[in-house]
């Protein structure tokens, strides 16, 4: 992208030209930060996450703020094995999302007790309930009283450009130690391969989901998500008396009972379970020894107005 050297607004540009580069290894675009040969990445590998090893390997040249960016597993709305809320409750229950923040994401993935980001107005702590909270007993419990998955091995999965195997093979691992259920992980290739087989309903199973928000709101993280036929209800999720509480939110005359009526829409999600909450992002980032005044947006990226070159 190159600046518009005659735009007339307040926000103008430091830099002349930005190129962005796609790499099939997070990894890769990270060691080229390292070695100054890209200059930003906002993904850091979470083996450098570990002890804090990137704020080593790039002194003075990181950060991380939280941003409007959540992360979920849906349950597959094909796999008629798990057509029971209660077995699909007792998989979340059976993932400790706690475990996981602190060994692999080393705090940076802060659990998730509901369906909307922290960061935003109208957010409101434990909408999930019990169900998003690691207990092991009462999983196994209701996991037994309804059935178990009847579906043979549990597959999760996740793209394999983004570091999502790690905390992927922690939550099999967690699963199957809590219920005695076989999971595995199952790596795509790339995000577009695993979007692809969402979209055309191809999986079964559980698979990543995340979500980066597109404006600081409560209903934002509902009503495309969520809404009967929305573009990005990959559960295809559909409830009557969730959608017309969206549209009563959506008339409200301020904000403060839009806000209530958008929780009471998001408290049907905790009965219906179409997908799991994990966590909130902390979005951390690292950027090469060229750039300054780098700063991340509440959107998890570099503001391209603020950075300069050196």
């Amino acid at each position: 992208m190159s600046k518009f050297a005659d735009y007339s607004g307040a926000y103008k540009p430091n830099v002349d030209k930005v190129t962005f580069r796609v790499y099939q290894d997070d990894g890769a675009a990270y060691n080229d930060v390292v070695a100054n040969n890209l200059d930003f990445t906002d993904i850091i590998p979470t083996d450098r996450l570990t002890d804090d090893l990137y704020k080593q390997e790039l002194p003075d040249r990181n950060a991380s703020r939280p941003t409007g960016v959540i992360g979920t597993i849906d349950f597959s709305p094909i796999d008629e094995n798990l057509k029971d809320v209660n077995l699909r409750k007792s998989i979340s229950m059976a993932i400790d999302r706690d475990l996981i923040n602190k060994q692999i994401f080393n705090g940076t993935r802060p659990s998730l007790d509901g369906w909307v980001s922290p960061v935003v107005d109208g957010f409101k702590a434990g909408a999930c309930g019990d169900a998003c909270k690691f207990n092991p007993t009462e999983a196994k419990k209701m996991y037994d009283a309804a059935g178990g998955y009847k579906g043979g091995t549990l597959t999760l999965t996740v793209n394999g450009d983004g570091g999502h195997k790690p905390w992927a093979d922690a939550a099999c691992n967690s699963i199957k130690n809590t219920l005695g259920l076989n999971c595995i992980t199952k790596v795509t290739p790339d995000f577009a391969t695993i979007r692809n087989q969402i979209v055309k309903r191809e999986l079964k199973g559980v698979f990543r989901d995340a979500w980066a928000m597109d404006y600081p709101s409560i209903e934002n993280f509902l009503a495309p998500i969520y809404q009967t036929g929305a573009g990005a209800n990959d559960a295809q999720y559909s409830n009557p008396k969730f959608d017309a509480k969206l549209k009563e939110a959506a008339a409200a005359t301020s904000a403060d009972e839009a806000n209530k009526l958008y929780q009471e829409a998001e408290a049907m999600l905790a009965v219906d379970f179409p997908t799991a909450a994990m966590w909130s992002y902390a979005t951390t980032v690292g950027w090469s020894d060229r750039v300054t005044d780098v700063k991340i947006t509440p959107f998890a990226w570099i503001d391209l107005t603020s950075v300069k070159l050196k």
